[in-house]
């Protein structure tokens, strides 16, 4: 490459360009059936990508601008694109919320980086290739040890505590009058307490927070900083169960921790 050409991506034309960077003059035309929202080179400069709402990512010879694979995997738009150190590896980031791993000379994506509750917004390896970085438009940074050939593992999960639901403070027993998880398998009833062991579901995306304490002398509960993040179906198992009925609003909380 040796700064000789420069890559753009064009949202009007559907297309992205190699330009001669001394003449300013187009090179090569690289077409899609939408818009391309990223393109990069490989690291020798002789390939390039890219990615587009069209949901599908096209690896092109740079020298001479012929197609040479169409990868088709995602749900979503692809926004990012990155290879790995030895070029033997492409990642790539979509709006439906996951990153794939493409090796090279396989159509098929190979592994696929899962967790994330939103679109991805960002994505790199590190400076050998071992790790992977992931950030997410759901405000979450996942890391991922990765070697080519190995399966990546996702990171540790940090166990937190999530707002169950809220109690009818005139029922007795105790009956929850609205919930944010349901029990797995979904029996349909949705005001029994849960209890430690439970495997629950989230209903809708949630927030998970480092700790929550109870504030005796304000009648409140102190929410911890955020953690992580569930999306609505996350399955979780139930760690521990939190509530007060004199606490208003009267919360249910329970510390899970990812199946």
């Amino acid at each position: 490459m040796d700064g000789k050409w420069v890559l753009t991506d064009d949202l009007g034309d559907k297309e992205a360009a190699i330009w001669d960077a001394e003449t300013g003059s187009r090179l090569f035309q690289l077409p899609h059936q939408a818009p391309v929202y990223t393109a990069v080179f490989d690291p020798s400069g002789t390939r390039v990508a890219t990615g587009s709402a069209d949901m599908t990512v096209k690896v092109w010879n740079a020298q001479d601008g012929t197609l040479t694979r169409t990868l088709a995997g995602h749900k979503g738009e692809i926004r990012l694109l990155a290879f790995s150190p030895s070029g033997k590896v492409l990642l790539t980031g979509s709006s439906d919320a996951t990153a794939k791993l493409w090796f090279e000379g396989e159509n098929e994506a190979r592994y696929t980086l899962t967790g994330h509750a939103r679109r991805i917004t960002a994505l790199a390896f590190n400076g050998n290739g071992s790790q992977i970085a992931t950030g997410s438009y759901d405000g979450t940074v996942r890391l991922w040890d990765f070697n080519d050939g190995s399966t990546p593992s996702p990171p540790d999960t940090q166990a937190g505590w999530v707002l169950y639901g809220w109690l009818d403070t005139k029922s007795e027993p105790p009956r929850l009058r609205a919930q944010s998880l349901a029990r797995e398998p979904d029996t349909g009833i949705r005001n029994e307490l849960p209890k430690e062991g439970d495997t629950v579901k989230a209903l809708a995306f949630m927030n998970v927070r480092d700790n929550i304490t109870r504030d005796d002398v304000n009648k409140r509960w102190n929410q911890g900083k955020p953690v992580d993040v569930l999306a609505k179906g996350q399955s979780v198992k139930v760690l521990a169960v939190q509530w007060d009925k004199n606490i208003k609003p009267p919360a249910v909380w329970v510390r899970v921790r990812r199946n």
